[in-house]
Formats: C-alpha cells, structure tokens, sequence
C-alpha cells in the first residue's frame, strides 16, 4: 500500500475551516495513518470535526481539536460597505470648510476603512485619511 497523502481541498470539502488547523490535520494523519486506508483517516478527521471537545485532552488528536475549537471563536468578519451615501459623519464648521474638502470627506466615508473606523473606534466619526498616521502612530 502507497503512503497516504491528503490534501488541504479534501480536508475542506468534509468541512475543515481554512486556516492552520488544516496543516496540523495533515500533518498528524500522515504521521498516524502512513500506510492505512484514506477511507479511516477521514473517518478519524469526521470524528474529530464533529465533536473536538470530546478529543481536546487526547495526545494524538488535542491539537486538531485546539485548532477547530480556536477557529470556531474567531467570528468570520461580514464583508460590509457603506452604500452610496457612505458612512454618517458630522460636520462642524461647515461654512468654514472648502467645498473639495467637504466632497473628498464624503467620498472617503465611502471607503471600507471608514466604517471599520466609524463603528470600531469612534462611534460614526470620520477623520480625514492624512491623520490616520498620526493616530495610529502614537502609544496609547
């Protein structure tokens, strides 16, 4: 019989979440499994995926196990943009700003980063891109 090889694409396909639980995966049952059936290998994997708290304290399997548990906190991020209007700011001292400033702050709050920016930091707050440097430069 061939040494088995498997691939990340299968690992994925029984329901693996990417990241690096799919290599310590691979890893393992090729060192476990080298000469038995690819059949028991995944059966091992299906296993483990269904139920990883149930082989967190196993030698072998605990890393596989760690790593799905790890990957199921992680709260895959919503690919969300501003719409057309972009991201709600306020304006003070409107009649004091330039009309291309006032254009290119709307078309920044269009900008993925601005909402990133409005909902993570400061509540619907639009800063003007040339200060980001200094804001995220600077020690809290």
């Amino acid at each position: 019989m061939a040494k088995l090889k498997i691939k990340g694409k299968e690992l994925r396909a029984i329901g693996y979440p990417e990241g690096p639980v799919i290599s310590v995966a691979m890893s393992l049952i090729e060192k476990r499994f080298k000469r038995k059936d690819k059949d028991q290998a995944f059966t091992m994997l299906r296993k483990i995926l269904d139920a990883p708290s149930d082989h967190i304290d196993d030698e072998v399997w605990g890393s596989i196990a760690e790593g799905l548990l790890s990957a199921a906190k992680n709260i895959p991020l919503q690919t969300v943009l501003p719409g057309k209007e972009g991201v709600p700011f306020e304006v003070f001292g409107g009649e004091n700003i330039e009309e291309g400033a006032l254009l290119q702050m709307t078309q920044a709050s269009r900008l993925p980063v601005a909402l990133a920016i409005g909902t993570s930091c400061w509540e619907n707050v639009l800063l003007p891109l040339y200060l980001l440097p200094k804001i995220f430069s600077t020690s809290i």
